[in-house]
């Protein structure tokens, strides 16, 4: 099973372009803002970053590449810092047995500042954005006298005096956060997008509801004209059914009267008339017969 080669360690002119770009932008690699246009900027500045170093070196930096040698060299640097001042506060401020501070390590420090070399007791460090540190050692309290008579015996700078190792604290890395804010992003975006679906759902349900509310209108208006046409009809075949007589003109000038058999029934059904009514017509017939006369 093949393995990925190992890189090889940063060289000196490396280390110190590394310093001198990240000094140059750690407004931008160490702001506290935060959103996602931040933590795009500073993502770009690494990137730019690995690229310039790599212009002027053999062995291609990539960006993790950068934040990975800065972070462990400036733990490096803390520490040590904390090693030489815990080291002088035993011995009064005499001479320390741990070497002194490199100038690329005095320049991490410098950038760091001396709010990150001190600490700041339940902060975030500043280099742990994407790598965890180590936690710290507890260092001694530090004397009066000692602090008063470091600046004197000191040969380094001012930053060296003052640093300091930074107690334990809860680490959040920045980029946790972004993600923390893209993934809100997304979600709400999601239920954005499942309201306007529910929405649309419920208007076709109302669309639907509307409709099937029309048919029964319909149905129920056609069921009351066909029992309207039912009553009507009922009624007309309940009426009883009327003959009239037929009276024609004769060629002489005189009406002809029909006989008992011959009568226009109006009705459905003829009934046959009884002796009195067929009287009755004749002698309404006759007394037009004699009028016409």
């Amino acid at each position: 099973m093949s393995t990925r080669p190992r890189k090889r360690n940063f060289s000196q002119d490396e280390l110190s372009h590394m310093l001198e770009e990240i000094e140059k932008n750690q407004q931008i690699l160490f702001s506290k803002a935060r959103g996602s246009s931040t933590n795009r900027e500073k993502r770009q500045k690494w990137e730019d970053i690995g690229k310039n170093i790599s212009a002027c070196s053999t062995i291609q930096r990539t960006a993790m590449d950068i934040k990975k040698k800065w972070h462990d060299f400036s733990s490096q640097a803390k520490k040590k810092g904390a090693e030489i001042r815990k080291e002088r506060a035993k011995t009064g401020g005499g001479q320390s047995s741990i070497p002194a501070l490199s100038p690329e390590e005095e320049r991490a420090l410098a950038i760091l500042g001396p709010t990150a070399t001190r600490g700041i007791s339940g902060g975030v460090d500043v280099c742990s954005n994407e790598f965890p540190s180590t936690p710290p050692q507890p260092t001694s309290p530090v004397h009066p006298s000692s602090a008063s008579d470091s600046p004197a015996s000191s040969p380094g700078p001012s930053v060296t005096q003052t640093s300091l190792r930074a107690p334990p604290t809860t680490e959040t890395p920045q980029n946790t956060c972004a993600c923390s804010e893209e993934l809100i992003l997304i979600e709400r975006e999601r239920l954005n997008i499942e309201k306007e679906r529910l929405q649309l759902k419920r208007e076709k349900l109302q669309q639907r509801e509307r409709q099937h509310q029309e048919l029964v209108d319909l149905k129920r208006a056609k069921l009351e004209i066909m029992a309207k046409q039912l009553s009507v009809a009922e009624f007309q075949l309940s009426r009883p059914a009327i003959s009239v007589p037929i009276i024609l003109p004769s060629e002489q000038g005189k009406i002809l009267l029909p006989s008992n058999n011959s009568q226009l029934c109006l009705g459905h059904r003829h009934h046959p008339e009884s002796a009195e009514t067929h009287q009755w017509h004749k002698n309404e017939a006759l007394s037009v017969v004699e009028w016409w006369d």
